[in-house]
């Protein structure tokens, strides 16, 4: 009986659902709106629609630096903790520049060598500096016509006068020495004292003159203290003959002391005395040889080369610098101002300092190491984007300048709004999911949000607007997927009635609740939507 009862129910229902159908005109089977158990019938309308598609990402820095130390030192301050807010400019790490000091100093110091080196290059010669190169031209050429005419009888004379007068001091030294070997005579003696008196005559000359230039004051002994100043005109050749007589005289008593009293040194001071006397013989015979010989070739040689080199030192005076002598101290200046600014360069690197204004996220040296590299790591706070990745299905539907709306997992309630300002153009990897999304950067408006790096968001991206089309409700519209029309249930009064007739409509954009329509339908039109049939009842249920 349950069953019969059941089968009875499922074929009333199947009759009236047939009869709806027929009264509205066949609706074909169709997909359509969401379920709806009673007809409603809605109105197209004019307004505003957007369309949007979603997406989630994360809070990051567009402007997130790793401040590093371009040149490796010892850190001598760390000024800075994780959390300190900077301004720009302001010094993070400090290393020791004693060493980057002086080295800033000596490349100064370079620069200021080779620009003034640069300057006298330039500079012009003075009569000064011409004249005594022309007097090395002349020194230079006499010397070499000296060299090639050979000697004149006047210095073959001079040559011969100092080589009789050289022997004749050998031929003295040996008397002196066989008198003091032989011992002395009377005559020697008598000699000798006469050469005492002739030293005493010329010191007591000297002297006196020495004297009468000298201030003297007298001294408790009866003497007087005298003081020399030998920088006084003639000062210094009158203090040099004194010195001189005093000299011979000591020399000439010492003579005559040896020779009265037999002094047993007297000997040998004679065999030193001879011994001298003919090395200035040999010398002297030496150089009256080479006169006679004249000038070997390569003599003549050196002194023409002396010759040339004077002479293009007078034609690069006259002439001033070659180009390129100016060009290569050109090249050493501005060389050395690279050095300089390298230098300079290294100084202020020993500060590292922050380029922007933000908070210290991380840091990675210590007062009293040697460090190199990556120091600081500072984040512009007010530079937070949203990274969103976003399907490549919707990607299509995203362009530079929209606008989104954001809601943020820490705060659900808090609408915020952004604009897209980067889309990547390289997917990003997934590890080992297949989607393919692109990394889409929404950069937010200014909030007192205490917004932090990581924090997830959720946004909408607005991927267009119609501003005061036609509008219908989605579940108003049926689409067939496979032909890809869309109709709607279009609700007229005639004299017999009302009456609902399928029509076919032109779909632009769609929101989650209505769509555009561009074609079909007329602002006040009524569209019936059609209750959904109960669904059958199974007539196998027990």
């Amino acid at each position: 009986m349950k069953n019969l009862k059941t089968l009875r129910m499922s074929a009333v229902t199947f009759v009236l659902s047939a009869l709806l159908l027929l009264s509205i005109g066949c609706q074909p089977a169709s997909s359509t709106a969401d379920g709806v158990t009673s007809d409603e019938i809605v109105t197209v309308f004019r307004g505003d629609l957007s369309a949007s598609t979603g997406a989630t990402g994360k809070l990051t820095a567009d402007r997130l630096s790793e401040l590093a130390l371009d040149n490796g030192g010892e850190v001598i301050d760390v000024p800075v903790s994780v959390g300190d807010w900077v301004n720009a400019g302001e010094t993070v790490v400090q290393l020791n520049s004693s060493e980057l000091g002086r080295a800033v100093d000596q490349a100064a110091q370079n620069v200021l060598s080779l620009t003034a080196a640069l300057a006298d290059l330039q500079k012009p010669p003075t009569a000064a500096e011409l004249a005594a190169a022309e007097e090395d031209v002349a020194a230079a050429q006499s010397r070499l016509e000296k060299l090639v005419s050979g000697p004149t009888s006047e210095d073959i004379a001079v040559s011969e006068a100092n080589l009789r007068a050289a022997e004749a001091d050998v031929w003295a030294a040996v008397n002196r020495l066989n008198a003091v070997q032989n011992g002395a005579t009377p005559a020697d003696v008598q000699a000798a004292q006469l050469e005492v008196d002739a030293a005493q005559r010329a010191f007591d000359s000297a002297h006196d003159v020495y004297l009468h230039l000298s201030k003297c004051t007298p001294n408790d002994s009866g003497t007087h203290n005298c003081t020399f100043d030998r920088s006084q005109e003639g000062g210094e050749s009158i203090y040099w003959q004194a010195a001189e007589a005093q000299a011979n005289l000591d020399q000439a008593q010492a003579v005559l002391n040896n020779l009265s009293e037999g002094n047993p040194q007297a000997i040998t001071v004679a065999q030193v005395q001879v011994s001298v006397a003919a090395a200035r013989r040999d010398v002297a015979q030496a150089q009256h040889d080479l006169l006679l010989a004249g000038a070997s070739q390569a003599e003549i040689a050196a002194a023409e080369a002396s010759l040339a080199q004077a002479r293009a030192n007078l034609i690069d005076l006259q002439d001033g610098p070659k180009p390129e002598q100016v060009a290569i101290a050109v090249a050493q200046l501005e060389q050395a101002r690279l050095d300089l600014a390298q230098a300079e360069h290294n100084l202020a690197q020993a500060s590292l300092t922050a380029p922007y204004s933000g908070v210290i996220t991380a840091v990675h040296v210590r007062v009293g190491e040697q460090a190199a590299g990556p120091a600081v790591t500072l984040v512009d706070r007010d530079s937070l984007v949203l990274a969103l990745n976003v399907n490549e299905i919707d990607l299509r539907h995203v362009a530079v300048g929209q606008t989104a709306q954001v809601h943020l997992e820490a705060w659900p309630d808090q609408l915020l709004q952004g604009t897209v300002t980067v889309i990547a153009p390289v997917n990003q990897s997934q590890g080992s999911s297949n989607a393919v999304v692109y990394r889409v950067q929404l950069q937010l408006e200014e909030t007192a949000l205490p917004l932090r790096l990581g924090m997830t968001g959720n946004a909408d991206l607005i991927t267009a607007e119609r501003r005061d089309v036609l509008l219908l409700a989605n579940r108003a519209i049926t689409t067939n997927f496979e032909t890809g029309e869309s109709f709607v249930n279009l609700i007229e009064g005639g004299p017999d009635g009302e009456t609902v007739t399928e029509v076919p409509v032109t779909i632009g954009v769609r929101s989650g609740q209505f769509s555009e329509i561009l074609d079909g339908l007329q602002e006040g039109d009524a569209v019936r939507i059609i209750a959904a049939p109960p669904p059958a009842a199974n007539i196998w249920e027990e």
